[in-house]
């Protein structure tokens, strides 16, 4: 082949028609390690042996093919020009592009992509040989603006295998990651290690097994390159090379934990796929697939329970170049789309738009943006949460030298202005470590969480400063099982080294969450847990059992949870695990999947006793609860308002309400007097009560209006003299004391 000289040919045949001494044509036929078989046909049409066309078609086991169609240029200096379409399914599309300029050597010293094969350059790459024809170092301009973006330097043996791959991920000189092979006599790699920061220490171990077909038999990783295997995993291959059997020992105990098998067809397409989730040798859930021929698959039919029935199906679209462009979800096989994700991509593959229907009517109900800085990331998100055509939030990200997250600029409400600013430090291995908020944009850190990190690159410790002063607030701190699944979280919520509160957790074979148990005094005592009952049909919770008075083992309430749709679900309470239910609640979402209402009703006897209605600012942080109750009819007004963030009140669904909340610290509401004559009425006696939780501070009450004034009176609530306000006539606020009141 032209980029590694060091590449088995099986066959070379040489056709000289007129015995001048000149090939007119040439094939050769190389079969790669993972089967493909790839022919070359070189021709020479004016038979001056100068080659002028060349075709390459790539066959795969399943019998896929991929055409590349080259006219040659033969430059006066020796070199090669050769302009390749590419016909990826080899049906006389050519969906690519790509020029290679080829030395006189044979080698492919530089190639340039053209994407969709519109005339325009995407990215290129340049290439560097040792005197084996080996690519010593490859050079890639993602967005083909003149600038080096990633370069890779590869060492080789004495066989051409290649040993070393030295990353420069942001090719300013310097190496970021080093990967290591070590190979047996048939060239199959059988060790590889990873420096994964580039110093001189090794991170990560990979040891691989092959069968007589060089196929994957085994495959051990030492994932912190401490000299003990973490997790194994097994294969077994069909005569095509077809993976028919997948088998992991997630801890590397001896004990297979999970199996896959594979069926394919007689064209080698996936077909099957049959899982048993803990190896107890019953198969737990079975998918069975449908693939055109281009290997592409159409459709995933998931049964859960491996019971003969369809739970879920999932279906898949495809452009001509064989980019995915949408995913329907049919939950409940019952041939009706439940959610719908549809792809806009632009001429390099990448996702522009996904509009998503969350009731199959034809119409988004959210839309995300996306747009791409040229080098595979996106540096603009916009959401669209209601697909209403205007942005309801829009994220900037930037990037460090080597791709990773730096920082993030919200803009809420798409007003041109940013609103928060995250900020992110990683360490050498890539991983997160440091988050610090600014929440209002001032350029003032207002909390930073700070992250450890085990060896398995599992956050084992983080640490919370909600002010910023450099002091640690509180500290959570995880721990793991063998398979991954946090199984402890232990909270020292003052930093003062003491646990307060310990958290248990258990899964079940499907790794979903089993139960959670809570020792609130970290004194080796269970005070309460939750029990998690997982459906057949989907992987939502059903019903939660809670033990929550003495943690003897007793049920003492269960809550049983269903979902009509994606927006709406509902749960229905058995307080005293008599069997019989207590309580329902009926819980209905916004597009932003905020709950947007709660319907209560407290004797299960089909009607409402309260109703909370949820009010947000352009964060997604709620404002107000505004809640009806049973008592006035259920009017639509709110008889208690709650206030969880500044705001100003409005007169909407408030007329009549009888006390005003102030539900956090350091919240702040105004009012002003002509919303105070509409919400302070007959029905409430002209009157409204102001207070505070008992465990928030700070709290104001701000009056906007000439006409507001402090009277002499009082009224005892609760052991306490409020204070009275009016509006110069006969509409009152009566205050808790502890809240602040400003006059402007």
């Amino acid at each position: 082949m032209l980029y590694n000289k060091a590449s088995d040919v099986s066959t070379v045949t040489e056709l000289d028609k007129d015995g001048d001494g000149f090939a007119e044509t040439t094939t050769e036929v190389t079969t790669e390690p993972d089967g493909t078989k790839v022919t070359s046909v070189t021709t020479d049409s004016n038979d001056d042996g100068k080659p002028d066309t060349v075709v390459v078609t790539l066959e795969e086991r399943n019998g896929v093919t991929q055409t590349e169609t080259g006219e040659i240029t033969n430059n006066p200096d020796g070199t090669q020009t050769i302009k390749y379409e590419v016909d990826k399914f080899s049906d006389g599309k050519a969906i690519s592009g790509r020029t290679d300029t080829v030395d006189a050597d044979g080698n492919a010293v530089k190639s340039e992509y053209d994407i969709d094969n519109d005339g325009k350059i995407d990215s290129s790459g340049t290439r560097e040989f040792d005197d084996k024809g080996n690519v010593t170092k490859y050079s890639d301009d993602k967005n083909n603006d003149g600038t080096v973006d990633v370069i890779y330097t590869d060492t080789y043996d004495d066989k051409g295998n290649r040993t070393k791959i030295e990353y420069d991920e942001n090719a300013d000189g310097t190496t970021d990651k080093i990967r290591h092979y070590e190979f047996n006599n048939k060239g199959e790699i059988i060790k590889w290690t990873d420096d994964k920061d580039a110093d001189g220490v090794i991170d990560e171990i990979r040891y691989q097994e092959f069968d007589d077909k060089g196929n994957y038999s085994r495959i051990k990783f030492d994932m912190d390159a401490d000299g003990t295997i973490d997790e194994i995993r097994f294969y077994e291959f069909n005569s095509i090379g077809k993976n028919t059997k997948w088998s992991q020992d997630k801890n590397a105990d001896g004990k297979i934990d999970v199996i896959d098998n594979h069926t394919y067809d007689d064209q080698g397409n996936l077909i099957k796929s049959e899982t048993d989730k803990n190896a107890d040798g019953t198969i737990d859930e079975i998918s069975t697939y449908v693939v055109d021929d281009k290997d592409q698959i159409l459709s995933k039919s998931i049964d859960l329970n491996a019971d003969g029935v369809i739970n879920n199906v999932e279906n898949y679209g495809y452009n001509d170049k064989s980019e995915k462009i949408f995913t329907h979800y049919d939950r409940g096989d019952d041939g009706k789309t439940d959610i719908s994700y549809d792809y806009t991509l632009n001429r390099k593959g990448e996702i522009i738009k996904a509009n998503v229907d969350y009731n199959d009517d034809g119409r988004p109900n959210y839309i995300v943006e996306y747009e791409h800085n040229g080098k595979q990331q996106a540096f603009i998100v916009r959401h669209d949460y209601d697909a209403d055509g205007n942005y309801d939030l829009s994220v900037v990200r930037e990037y460090n030298a080597k791709g990773e997250i730096s920082k993030e600029l919200y803009d809420y409400g798409n007003n041109d202005s940013v609103e928060q600013i995250t900020s992110y430090e990683y360490d050498d291995k890539g991983f997160r470590v440091k988050e610090l908020f600014d929440k209002n944009a001032d350029g003032t850190t207002d909390s930073i969480q700070t992250k450890t990190y085990n060896d398995k690159g599992q956050f084992i410790e983080v640490h919370k400063d909600t002010n910023a002063d450099g002091v640690t607030d509180a500290v959570d701190y995880y721990t793991y099982n063998d398979k991954g699944q946090y199984i402890g979280i232990n909270s020292d919520s003052d930093a003062d080294g003491t646990i307060d509160t310990a958290y248990h957790y258990t899964y079940n074979d499907k790794g979903q969450k089993e139960s959670m148990s809570v020792d609130k005094g970290n004194d080796k005592t269970i005070d309460s847990s939750d029990k998690y009952i997982y459906g057949d049909d989907y992987y939502e919770v059903l019903r939660m059992e809670k033990d929550d008075t003495n943690a003897d083992g007793i049920v003492d309430k269960a809550y049983d949870y269903s979902y009509s749709s994606r927006l709406k679900s509902e749960i229905k309470y058995d307080l005293d695990n008599d069997g019989s239910i207590d309580r329902v609640d009926h819980y209905t979402y916004n597009e932003r999947r905020l709950l947007e209402k709660l319907e209560i009703d407290r004797d299960n006897d089909g009607l409402n006793d309260q109703v909370n209605s949820y009010i947000y600012d352009d964060k997604g942080e709620k404002t107000f609860l505004l809640r009806d109750d049973v008592a006035d009819g259920l009017d639509g007004n709110a008889d208690q308002v709650y206030a969880y963030k500044d705001a100003t009140l409005t007169s909407d669904h408030s007329e009549g309400m009888q006390k005003l909340w102030l539900a956090k610290s350091d919240v702040d509401v105004t009012i002003s007097d002509e919303v105070l004559a509409q919400v302070a009425n007959a029905e409430n006696g002209n009157k409204v009560i102001v207070r505070h939780f008992k465990d928030a501070t700070d709290t104001k009450l701000i009056l906007d209006g000439d006409n507001f004034v402090k009277t002499a009176e009082t009224e005892t609530i609760s052991g306490q003299d409020y204070v009275k306000y009016t509006d110069g006539a006969d509409h009152t606020l009566v205050v808790d004391p502890d809240v602040t009141v400003t006059i402007i």
